[in-house]
């Protein structure tokens, strides 16, 4: 056994490779930008072998830190869960660019099948929308020139972005795919734990096109990969990133309700899911557990579109407070609404023009806040106890007391800022009989009276402003 895990973790702003010991400390670690472009209204997209050329970079850079090398180090890829795209089934190379999960070029597929929704709902797990895989999966075959035939004649592969950089970096000659993506592409059926060939059918697809299924956590099953003469990788875990924060923050074997606040935001409780939500699988070694999940699609991407519409060289953050009563309302859904509501069209809007940087930007911010407080309050076992927060955004204190204040709920912080990665060590390590501590308590957030009792009169305005 290596005395350290690797766990890759590759978001929407970039590739990130972490190194942590078996007392949990992150020994080293390295982070490679990849750019993302908006070709079109709707569209998101990256390039994928860019893509890949980061995460080898990142992971190159982490193992020059480590003295001295070794063999047989176990890695983890945790990646977007929705992220899509086509590429050659013996060299990996990109036939098309990766569909980012933010994309929703591919909507009127989703429209076309509604009548089929209850089926798809019952198959997958996931309420049927356009920022799940299949429609952009569907989208590929009809527009990337050859593609069809290549797939046909058993050439290409069509899948999730971390099925693709497993069978990349490791150069294993099967790709495969963790149980938690196949579930985001709306084609996975959770029952039988295979591929559905009607959901595949109803977007034009065959199951023989997409990686074969399978647990997220397998020691080796995934391959192994020498880096060099001296070390070598073995890829044990492929993950969803959201996925993996209920490992990172279960003590005892259960897990508090968690919102996770990056480029988009998560809510993950346990229990069942309501109405509009997800049902959302967790990585195990055998049959998966299940959560109940609310998405927001603009977290910090929504922060991102306000500063390049005012212009701003950076965000700023110190600038958020909880808006006064008569504070114009944002709905900041620069991608499209996630539950409950699941509208693709993008609507970036305010309700009144902001009189100023800060009153834009704790506008957005309270619009987030609101977005994800119609996800919570579809919650059946949400609860009362406090909140966990993670991911990027949660660094920002105004942030996050806006987010308690306009929830109405205790929040709070822990001192692993990179959750993601710290489950997908746990789990790692876990394999291996090695239980890395939870996560310890940095901040607390308790609603400020005055401003929950003006929030909650914003929040029924807001309600009836943009969801009437």
């Amino acid at each position: 056994m290596a005395g350290v895990v690797l766990v890759l973790d590759l978001g929407g702003h970039a590739a990130r490779c972490f190194a942590y010991l078996a007392s949990g400390e992150r020994l080293a670690q390295s982070m490679e930008p990849i750019a993302t472009a908006h070709p079109a209204r709707g569209r998101v997209e990256h390039d994928a072998a860019a893509l890949l050329q980061a995460c080898r970079q990142s992971i190159g850079a982490v193992l020059a830190q480590l003295q001295p090398p070794e063999q047989g180090v176990p890695l983890a890829i945790s990646c977007q869960r929705a992220s899509v795209l086509a590429w050659s089934r013996d060299d990996c190379r990109p036939l098309s660019p990766v569909l980012s999960w933010q994309d929703s070029r591919a909507a009127d597929r989703i429209e076309a099948c509604r009548q089929h929704w209850p089926e798809l709902q019952r198959i997958s797990g996931l309420r049927p929308n356009a920022f799940v895989g299949a429609s952009k999966l569907g989208w590929l075959v009809e527009h990337v020139d050859g593609l069809r035939v290549r797939l046909q004649t058993g050439q290409a592969l069509i899948g999730p972005l971390a099925s693709f950089l497993q069978q990349a970096l490791i150069g294993e000659a099967q790709a495969r795919c963790a149980y938690t993506l196949a579930q985001r592409s709306l084609l996975f059926d959770i029952q039988r734990l295979t591929w559905s060939a009607s959901a595949c059918a109803l977007f034009g697809l065959r199951a023989d096109w997409l990686p074969r299924p399978q647990p997220d956590v397998q020691v080796e099953l995934f391959g192994s990969l020498p880096w060099s003469t001296a070390t070598s990788l073995r890829c044990e875990l492929q993950a969803g990133d959201q996925n993996l924060l209920p490992a990172a923050l279960s003590e005892h074997g259960t897990s508090p309700t968690i919102i996770n606040l990056g480029t988009g935001a998560f809510v993950l409780s346990p229990g069942e899911a309501g109405p509009g939500l997800l049902r959302s699988l967790l990585p195990t070694a055998d049959t998966p557990d299940a959560t109940a999940e609310g998405t927001v699609n603009a977290a910090g991407a929504a922060f991102e579109w306000l500063a390049k519409q005012r212009h701003w060289h950076s965000t700023p953050w110190q600038a958020i407070r909880s808006p006064g009563r008569d504070a114009p309302l944002c709905l900041p859904a620069p991608s499209g609404l996630g539950s409950p509501d699941w509208r693709a069209l993008p609507r970036f809007e305010f309700s009144a023009e902001p009189a100023d940087d800060a009153a834009a930007i704790s506008a957005v911010a309270e619009g987030i806040a609101f977005l994800l407080r119609r996800n919570i309050d579809c919650m059946r076992a949400a609860g009362s106890d406090p909140i966990a927060l993670g991911g990027g955004l949660s660094r920002s204190e105004d942030f996050c007391q806006l987010l308690a204040n306009s929830l109405q709920r205790a929040l709070y912080t822990v001192d692993e800022d990179e959750l993601s990665a710290y489950g997908a060590a746990r789990l790692l390590w876990r394999i291996h009989g090695i239980e890395l501590p939870a996560p310890r308590v940095a901040a607390r957030f308790t609603p400020n009276a005055r401003a929950t009792r003006i929030g909650e009169q914003r929040y029924q305005r807001w309600q009836a402003e943009f969801f009437p």
